[in-house]
């Protein structure tokens, strides 16, 4: 149980950032 909530919670995490560093660097890779 607890490692399911870990992974969501990464999940989560990794998403938030992933689309705030998306949105500040419009993609520039």
């Amino acid at each position: 149980m607890k490692k399911i909530a870990m992974l969501l919670l990464t999940t989560f995490l990794f998403g938030t950032v992933g689309t705030a560093y998306a949105g500040t660097c419009d993609y520039h890779w």
